[in-house]
């Protein structure tokens, strides 16, 4: 049995240019055979001929019912599987930014941070936590102190430290 496709076994033929007469798009009166077809669904109407759409027109009437053509489909999908990716990204990132942030608040490094009490307006401090600034300034007091001893121990030759006489040349060598 011979394969036929849906299109030649179907009613409704495109044609690249009307056949018979009037030989026109039944809307708009064009025979232009530009870059349109015409739809020809099979209807001979007494006294007029053959009823031609061309594409130009029959798109505006499906358009015009809440209909898409192919091309409108396939650019509705790609711009719904871009923003579809975006939401992934999204979600993604989110992931990311909560995860670090709850490793921050059971690292404890965020206790300095001042809750506020539902009953008052003023922030209140929670036991044991510092604020910034006290925190801010233990950082530097304790940087400064590291600072110190590393200026210390840099002018001090210990015991065990390599003599400058004591070099490795550009072979290896001592």
């Amino acid at each position: 049995m011979p394969e036929v496709s849906y299109r030649e076994a179907s009613k409704i033929k495109v044609l690249e240019a009307p056949r018979l007469a009037p030989g026109t798009c039944c809307i708009c009166g064009t025979s232009r055979t530009d870059d349109r077809q015409y739809i020809d669904m099979n209807w001979d109407i007494e006294w007029y001929g053959v009823v031609y759409f061309c594409t130009f027109c029959f798109i505006q009437a499906v358009n015009t019912i809440g209909c898409l053509t192919r091309e409108q489909s396939e650019a509705l999908e790609e711009e719904n599987n871009r923003l579809r990716q975006m939401v992934i990204d999204f979600r993604a990132k989110e992931a990311v930014i909560d995860d670090t942030a709850n490793k921050l608040r059971d690292s404890g490094i965020l206790d300095f941070v001042t809750n506020r009490d539902s009953s008052d307006a003023d922030s209140s401090i929670s036991p044991g936590a510092q604020t910034i600034t006290e925190f801010y300034d233990g950082i530097q007091q304790g940087s400064a102190q590291t600072g110190k001893s590393t200026e210390q121990s840099n002018s001090k030759q210990g015991s065990d430290d390599v003599s400058s006489s004591d070099t490795i040349n550009d072979f290896g060598e001592f």
